[in-house]
């Protein structure tokens, strides 16, 4: 029981990591808005430096080429998390692809439920400034959780 408290804090806090890697290399904060409003006013040249920074600190990897913005992947305790934003003009990104994996060793003691409830905090954690849709699915290799984080348009 202790075990899947201890899984279910590091899923949270998986979540919370997604914001605070892209705004700093040594970004220490909770999960929030201001995070997520931070990351949609980065440039693709700078999300790209804030992904080298991270690179070279080794506590993540590039993806893919600078030319669209680079992806970031880094490994957890209990994952790994991929965040790319897709940036369709250099200024700001059009919308965040977040992918938070878990192997079979640690998802073996997350329940589909356990994983909604985490996703609906995460939801209800952006709105309204921002709009979240996510997808929880069983892979070959454990558990992904697939989200795609907007600005909320008013329109």
């Amino acid at each position: 029981m202790r075990f899947i408290k201890r899984l279910r804090l590091a899923l949270l806090a998986s979540l919370a990591f997604i914001f605070a890697f892209a705004n700093s290399v040594y970004a220490e904060s909770i999960y929030s808005k201001a995070d997520a409003a931070q990351m949609f006013e980065m440039s693709v040249s700078d999300w790209n430096a804030n992904v080298m920074a991270v690179q070279t600190q080794g506590i993540g990897q590039a993806l893919g080429n600078p030319t669209d913005g680079f992806g970031m992947a880094i490994q957890t305790p209990d994952g790994y998390l991929i965040v790319r934003p897709n940036y369709r003009i250099p200024a700001k990104p059009e919308f965040l692809s977040v992918t938070i994996g878990f192997p079979p060793a640690q998802a073996q003691y997350l329940t589909e439920e356990m994983l909604q409830e985490v996703v609906d905090l995460s939801i209800r954690q952006l709105e309204p400034e921002f709009v979240m849709t996510a997808e929880i699915e069983k892979v070959e290799r454990g558990i992904a959780i697939m989200a795609i984080i907007r600005e909320h348009d008013p329109y």
